[in-house]
């Protein structure tokens, strides 16, 4: 399978979250999500055949963990000051990261970007029923 340029695969999943923000279908954002790329920060280079990654997660307003993930690679190297303890990047199908995602966490789509959302455990745990 080849993986589409970050750029452009971030492109549907955004429009999808402005349509959200604009009270459009959260099952529509859900799937969107579901069949997306997304880019995780990582601590390590995950090389060809990563074993083990350390993604960034961050703790939420809201009070729960929530890995972090941007819809495009140029997001993600905006966070790069913020963290410099994740110096590498994976694109990633974004239902992958829901099967690797524990049941503590959520997920931060773009945080601090005007383009983004944030899910909470419970809505990873939906996600995954779903996908199920």
């Amino acid at each position: 399978m080849q993986v589409p340029p970050p750029e452009e695969a971030g492109a549907a999943l955004e429009a999808a979250i402005m349509a959200a923000h604009d009270g459009g279908s959260l099952d529509d954002l859900a799937s969107a999500f579901m069949s997306s790329y997304v880019v995780v920060m990582l601590a390590e280079d995950p090389g060809p055949d990563p074993q083990t990654l350390s993604p960034l997660t961050v703790s939420t307003p809201q009070g729960h963990l929530a890995l972090v993930v941007f819809t495009t690679a140029g997001k993600c190297s905006r966070w790069a000051g913020n963290a410099p303890q994740y110096p590498h990047a994976l694109q990633v199908r974004a239902d992958w990261i829901l099967n690797v995602v524990g049941d503590e966490y959520g997920v931060a789509v773009n945080p601090g970007e005007a383009v983004g959302f944030s899910m909470p455990p419970s809505g990873v745990a939906r996600m995954k029923a779903r996908a199920a």
